[in-house]
């Protein structure tokens, strides 16, 4: 890793404050391989975040009908949200120490999908 990496790499996990910083840091900065994958990853896991919440806001309409206690759906809904940030975290630290952690589902995700430029 070089020290232009870090800036991208950094970026490409802060999926939890809204798309524009996995994006930017995938087409506007980073330019050699190593910032590429961490970018690719956080904008997977951001997709995974969020088709995720959209499940459980599905699973929330559809209970909230029967009229089941949605108190359940928030508890996952916030252990979801808890989660995700760990695990961007955890990976923007490995990714400044010059590491690199492959997510075991998003890694098979990242090989099948085509670049994105």
């Amino acid at each position: 890793m070089q020290d232009q990496d870090k800036i991208p790499v950094f970026l490409s996990y802060l999926g939890f404050v809204g798309f524009v910083p996995p994006f930017a840091a995938y087409f506007l900065l980073a330019k050699s391989p190593y910032a590429r994958f961490h970018a690719q990853q956080g904008i997977l896991m951001t997709l995974c975040f969020l088709v995720g919440g959209l499940v459980l806001g599905g699973a929330r309409w559809a209970l909230a009908f029967q009229g089941v206690s949605l108190r359940v759906v928030y508890l996952i809904a916030f252990l979801w949200f808890i989660l995700f940030i760990m695990c961007n975290l955890f990976a923007a630290v490995l990714g400044l120490w010059g590491r690199t952690w492959k997510f075991p589902l998003l890694h098979r995700m990242i090989r099948i999908a085509p670049p994105l430029v």
